[in-house]
């Protein structure tokens, strides 16, 4: 193995071990509030894209319909978004968040930022606008390859599980 192939799956490892350690706290602030992470998601999503559509929201997060469906339901009761069918189109279900969906969004990534900011504290040497500039050149590496290649090895869509592999890594069986 190189030496570059080793550093990658380090910073593999690490980020892994991050989003791990972020999203444990994550999910007691979340239980705290009566959600499941998984609603979170897709609050988070509608948030980020409204207004949205069921389908649009099963591409981006890789989730079946039923399971979407299920997850949607409980954010509507909950009173975190609205969900409405056009006369246009009654075919597409559309979501959008309202303001109690939005500041339950704000409220967690406030928590969050809040973890990190302790996190940061703790680290002498950390040099937090070196550490922003690599993960945002990182990222844009990432959208570069979605943009051009647009699919992995196995076919799939980029922005989809892939690799015969589902969204959360795993071996997809068959």
């Amino acid at each position: 193995m190189s030496e570059s192939f080793d550093k990658v799956q380090e910073l593999q490892q690490i980020l892994w071990r991050v989003f791990q350690r972020i999203n444990l706290y994550t999910r007691k602030f979340l239980s705290e509030q009566g959600l499941t992470m998984a609603r979170f998601i897709v609050l988070q999503d509608v948030n980020e894209n409204h207004p949205t559509t069921m389908g649009d929201i099963q591409k981006r997060l890789g989730m079946a319909p039923a399971t979407l469906t299920g997850l949607v339901d409980g954010l509507v009761e909950a009173g975190l978004i609205n969900r409405w069918r056009k006369e246009s189109d009654r075919r597409s279900v559309y979501l959008a968040p309202n303001p109690k969906g939005q500041e339950l969004c704000r409220q967690v990534f406030e928590y969050r930022a809040f973890i990190l900011r302790e996190a940061v504290a703790q680290g002498d040497s950390l040099n937090l606008d070196a550490l922003n500039e690599n993960l945002m050149a990182l990222l844009n590496g990432l959208n570069v390859i979605i943009r051009t290649k647009g699919k992995c090895r196995d076919g799939a869509d980029l922005e989809g599980p892939c690799c015969g592999r589902d969204r959360l890594g795993k071996k997809r069986r068959g």
